[in-house]
């Protein structure tokens, strides 16, 4: 960020800029938990890539358009590239009264381009959904002209004929030129066809300042980015705080903790929004804060848009929003704050917990009951595009466990027609002499009156993090045979080898 860049030019002494180098990439670190910085590997993985794929001349990759772009958001999730050519334009004459029209043909050299569709984009300002970013070889002067032609008339749409006296459309005389952004924004176009086409049929649907707005956008530093997002935060605990709103969201969350042997808990959180109240939200702000003696110790920023989806779910189903967070054990304080700007609605959920650390002995974690969980090896399109009737964000800000995608219940509410995922895992099962566990899982639906329906689950797989020995399990009961009411799931795990059992339940309802 700008900030950072002043900070770092007043350091002289090696050690302090060692302690800048470690502290800035500690604030970018998605997993403190870890050993490893995921987004430092991933930004010189990046980095790599653009210096190798984007090279133009004698300039590094990294300094050209697509691989700043390609740095900040990474790959595409679809990415075209259009060859040379020529397309052959049919215009009419006009001729003399009673004559035939004279037809007049032009022929249009285009340079080459590349499209990149990226399917969302959330630490965008201007940018809603699926954003295109089409580049072409042109130079700057080219660009430039579109901007001139503009201010003649109407500053914001750009003119035909400046479009066609420009380098831009007659594109082949530039083509020794490097990659540069001519569009971004919504998606519009499939071809270098559909791109030419537009301007001749339609100029007025291409907005250039839209599109240097939206560049920009795109371009804009991560930690400019990471800024804002501070002092967003900063606000929205300002507003909720100093109560400008003058109604409250309904809303809950619910909390889980899984073990690790890193010295952190991780803590599975998934807040939800009910029903029926949703209809008229375009934007919500969604911030989670866990501090611990006033300090805060992890955070989480994001923007939901309800508004845009579908009618029916938001007013019957509601919206559930999961996410993980790492602490280390101890007490903490957690809070979570939801603004609804436009209807001038908050919410203060706010929560004492305990958090517990790692203990070395057998016994089975939290049963977390899922709406569904996805092996984390199926794609990611396979899992947007799964019909769900319980709308989630998860797509974009998933919750993964152990290799398992999952979506859990915040409010534990579920219809006939629902499954009933229970995730869990099981921590320290005794070894044999082939280092392999032998545990027993019996999982049970079962009223006050007894069980109703049950599920031995065998042992799948098991991992071993340093002293930690784990066993994952997703169980799945379809509810399609119970009624309306309450039910507890109960788990029973049963350790063959070192004789010890361990036991947990979890409630929830049938509407």
């Amino acid at each position: 960020s700008q900030r950072e860049k002043q900070e770092l030019q007043r350091l002289t002494q090696a050690a302090d800029i060692e302690r800048f180098v470690d502290d800035f990439w500690r604030r970018r670190d998605p997993d403190p938990s870890t050993e490893r910085n995921e987004f430092k590997e991933e930004h010189y993985r990046r980095l790599d890539y653009a210096n190798k794929h984007f090279r133009y001349g004698g300039r590094h990759g990294w300094k050209t358009e697509r691989g700043r772009i390609y740095i900040i958001h990474g790959e595409p999730d679809e990415r075209r590239s259009f060859a040379p050519v020529s397309l052959r334009r049919a215009k009419l004459g006009s001729g003399a009264v009673g004559l035939a029209t004279q037809v007049h043909e032009v022929t249009v050299d285009v340079p080459e381009a590349e499209l990149w569709s990226y399917a969302y984009l959330p630490e965008t300002k201007y940018t809603r959904g699926p954003v295109d970013v089409y580049f072409m070889r042109v130079s700057a002067a080219d660009v430039l002209d579109l901007y001139r032609s503009n201010v003649r008339d109407n500053p914001a749409i750009i003119q035909r004929e400046g479009f066609y006296a420009s380098g831009l459309y007659f594109g082949s005389r530039n083509a020794a030129e490097d990659f540069r952004v001519v569009y971004a924004g919504r998606p519009m176009f499939n071809s270098t066809r559909d791109f030419f086409m537009v301007f001749e049929t339609d100029p007025g649907s291409f907005d250039l300042f839209e599109t240097a707005e939206v560049s920009a956008d795109l371009m804009r530093s991560p930690g400019d980015v990471l800024e804002d997002q501070e002092a967003r935060r900063a606000q929205l605990r300002a507003d909720v705080e100093s109560a400008v709103f003058f109604g409250q969201i309904p809303a809950s969350a619910t909390h889980w903790f899984l073990f690790s042997d890193t010295g952190y808990t991780y803590m599975p959180l998934a807040v939800h929004l009910p029903g029926g109240s949703l209809i008229d939200l375009e934007e919500v702000w969604l911030l989670i804060e866990i501090s611990r003696e006033g300090r805060r110790v992890a955070h989480l920023l994001d923007r939901l848009e309800p508004g845009s989806l579908d009618p029916f779910t938001l007013r019957y189903e509601g919206v559930t929003y999961p996410t993980r967070l790492a602490v280390r054990p101890g007490p903490h304080q957690l809070d979570i704050y939801i603004v609804d700007r436009k209807n001038g609605r908050y919410r203060h959920l706010q929560k004492q917990i305990e958090v517990p650390g790692f203990e070395d002995r057998f016994q089975i974690s939290q049963p977390i009951l899922c709406r569904s969980a996805s092996p984390l090896k199926q794609t990611r399109e396979s899992l947007v595009g799964h019909e769900r009737t319980w709308l989630t964000f998860s797509q974009f800000n998933p919750l993964v466990v152990d290799e398992f995608l999952l979506l859990p219940a915040a409010d534990p509410v579920f219809r006939r027609k629902d499954q009933l995922t229970v995730f869990l895992e099981i921590y320290q099962p005794t070894l044999d002499s082939n280092r392999q566990p032998k545990v027993d899982l019996d999982l049970q639906i079962a009223t006050p009156r007894g069980p109703l329906a049950g599920l031995e689950a065998e042992t799948l797989e098991y991992l071993t993090e340093g002293d930690l020995t784990k066993i994952s399990y997703a169980v799945t009961f379809p509810l399609a045979r119970l009624g309306a009411g309450k039910y507890t799931v109960q788990v029973q795990a049963d350790d063959r080898i070192g004789g010890q059992s361990h036991r947990r339940e979890a409630e929830f309802r049938i509407r």
